[in-house]
């Protein structure tokens, strides 16, 4: 009887030209959002490898001087070269110059399935340079864009399973049993060997399979045509992951939709309190949740940590020529101690000890931030916390959670980029200091040896465990509307 069912309201759903629209338009809209999203990827990536380029061209350059260089110390010429006399004293073979003048970085390449999501992707810094003379990492490349344009965000996959994904299953749900409840033919129906429940399961699961079919079929074709970066192992697997997250989120508003019919209210009623309740969910309640968390755990003014850096900054430049030998010496101090691999002042020159107290000085001044940079981090987490506590009350924020952790477009992925940039540029310090503090020139054959930074993505099975808690919340919110709506067509009358 049940199979009975959902054929019949397959062929009724076939032959209503309105359902028909509905599925065209959320096709078109979910082409686009993946075309979109493909060539913001595209644009991002485009942009990493031309910075890329430039800087590889930019030491390959200084590498060719050194070479150069070094011909003319051996009694050679500098060939096509026009070197000038300072290169000799502080040019490209100076252990300090390559770091100063074409400073390396670390870069985040777009995420494995980034095409899902673009996220806040274009909010955080994708590029870090990495310098020997700082503690922090600076960002390389500012976001840019329209300001209003990046708060509200790209129209990607995201913004339509998140947004126009539940208005599909709404327009499609909302008339479950209402309309035949008032022309007289529910009853009709229940009149057979039949309960109310299997009637709205069978006409729930009909809706469901078309709902699955055109999100799954659209987003497949969608990705395999437009995108085929996304045909590696590792974005696989978090397709994958995707595919039961969007079904959890689709069950949990049909869920909605079957508990609105339970009501027993007219087709007209359905609507509105579908449109209004997806207005709250999606729109307003994860809006009020964001400004709380704003309110609760303000964040530093952006202008305020740049005024300090350029205090900090002033102050190393003014200072560095008015240090007394005891100021000096203590600076040293507690920089080896903060650095003991570093070899003994026996082995400095006078150029490498005037990086080296440079370098103190520097680092000293840095701890002077350490507050307000601290201050910043905690306020941040807070708000994540408070946010990630509280992202109950809406089924869309506890999905943007999980779209955002399967595509890589999230805080998490940022973090463990910021953590391997912060291990690569200690690297980079351990290659040039030595070098630094003791006069020691690099060779052209060095250049090559010169650490690069190589992003290491992080495993499938720490997304998946980040997913897991937002996913079964997700489906208690589901089963909770299941439940009730069932539960409430025990009573449901048959005629309006």
């Amino acid at each position: 009887m049940f199979a009975r069912i959902v054929f019949h309201e397959w062929r009724v759903l076939r032959a209503d030209r309105t359902a028909w629209i509905v599925i065209a338009l959320f096709a078109l809209a979910t082409g686009y959002a993946i075309w979109n999203g493909a060539e913001r990827v595209r644009e991002q990536q485009a942009g990493l490898n031309r910075y890329t380029a430039a800087h590889e061209a930019l030491v390959e350059r200084y590498r060719q001087r050194a070479e150069a260089i070094e011909r003319v110390e051996a009694g050679g010429t500098p060939g096509p070269f026009n070197l000038h006399r300072n290169e000799f004293t502080w040019g490209p073979r100076q252990p300090g110059y390559v770091p100063a003048w074409a400073p390396f970085f670390a870069a985040l390449p777009a995420a494995p399935a980034a095409v899902l999501a673009v996220g806040q992707s274009d909010i955080y810094p994708p590029v870090f340079t990495v310098r020997t003379f700082t503690r922090e990492l600076h960002p390389g490349v500012e976001p840019n864009g329209n300001p209003v344009k990046l708060l509200l965000g790209h129209f990607d996959l995201a913004f339509a399973i998140l947004y126009l994904y539940p208005l599909f299953i709404l327009a499609l749900g909302f008339d479950l049993a209402a309309s035949e409840r008032e022309q007289g033919t529910l009853a009709l129906l229940l009149s057979q060997p039949l309960s109310a429940r299997s009637l709205l399961l069978g006409k729930s699961a009909a809706r469901a399979i078309m709902i699955l079919a055109t999100t799954f079929g659209c987003v497949a074709l969608g990705c395999f045509l437009l995108t085929p970066e996304v045909k590696g192992a590792h974005s696989l697997l978090r397709l994958i992951l995707w595919c039961p997250a969007v079904t959890v989120y689709g069950a949990c508003w049909l869920g909605f939709a079957l508990w609105i019919n339970s009501f027993g209210k007219s087709s007209t009623f359905n609507a509105l309190t579908s449109i209004s309740c997806w207005l709250g969910f999606t729109v307003l309640l994860p809006a009020i949740l964001l400004l709380i968390a704003n309110w609760r755990y303000p964040l530093p003014a952006k202008a305020e940590m740049v005024e300090a850096q350029r205090t900090a900054d002033f102050e190393v430049s003014e200072r560095r020529s008015q240090l007394d030998p005891e100021e000096q010496e203590r600076l040293l101090a507690r920089f080896i101690e903060e650095n003991p691999d570093l070899q003994k002042p026996g082995a400095w020159n006078d150029k490498g000890r005037f990086y080296l107290i440079a370098y103190a000085q520097r680092h000293g001044t840095s701890h002077q931030l350490d507050d307000r940079t601290r201050e910043n981090t905690e306020q941040k987490d807070r708000q994540m916390s408070f946010i990630t506590s509280l992202s109950f009350v809406s089924p869309a924020v506890l999905m943007q959670r999980v779209m955002y952790e399967i595509a890589g477009a999230g805080l998490a992925r940022h973090e463990h980029f910021l953590e391997q940039a912060s291990r690569y540029q200690r690297e980079f310090e351990r290659f040039f200091w030595p070098r630094l503090f003791t006069g020691a020139a690099l060779s052209s054959t060095e250049f090559k040896d010169i650490p690069r930074f190589k992003y290491q993505e992080e495993s499938f099975g720490a997304v998946g465990r980040r997913t897991v808690g937002p996913l079964a919340a997700l489906g208690a919110f589901g089963l909770f509307f299941w439940f009730a709506g069932l539960r409430s067509f025990r009573t449901l009358p048959v005629t309006g």
